[in-house]
């Protein structure tokens, strides 16, 4: 695919640096692998380069938007996304948090949407209770976030 656009194996479009320096796991690598829908992964994508290509508290705020969004289709009865998971992901949730270096209110954010996520694997859409489960996960996910945006602007959690 990257030849067929003319792009160079390593270069700022398909291996940018904000994303890979210094780390041996990708955002784009775990969005696919979990097969994220489009909200979710951009707020995985946000927290994962948070202060790496612009401002921390930048990075931090798109991600609480994307999730918002995400909660709000969630009320709403969409779906969070529609889950493949071919087996075990490649990677394990600590060893996000740790390649990331996330602190540890992110890491707990990305905790609630990969639980919420996880539990899309197994569950039936037309139950209200599960959906309200759903909203919870990505509230609670919200809260943390807001935590650590909050110490990103020096203030309290």
């Amino acid at each position: 695919m990257h030849k067929a656009l003319g792009l160079a194996p390593n270069d700022m479009i398909t291996h940018s640096s904000h994303s890979i320096e210094k780390r041996r796991i990708e955002p784009i690598t775990v969005i696919e692998e979990f097969n994220l829908c489009h909200h979710l992964g951009c707020v995985v994508n946000y927290m994962a380069r948070a202060g790496r290509k612009t401002s921390a508290i930048n990075d931090l705020r798109k991600a609480g938007w994307y999730l918002d969004r995400e909660i709000q289709r969630s009320k709403a009865g969409f779906n969070l996304c529609v889950p493949l998971l071919d087996g075990k992901p490649v990677f394990s949730i600590q060893d996000m948090i740790e390649d990331w270096k996330l602190s540890a209110y992110l890491a707990a954010a990305l905790s609630y949407i990969l639980l919420a996520w996880l539990r899309s694997l197994t569950k039936d859409f037309s139950r209200r209770k599960t959906v309200e489960t759903d909203v919870s996960l990505l509230t609670q996910a919200m809260k943390r976030l807001q935590s650590a945006i909050a110490l990103e602007e020096g203030g309290r959690p």
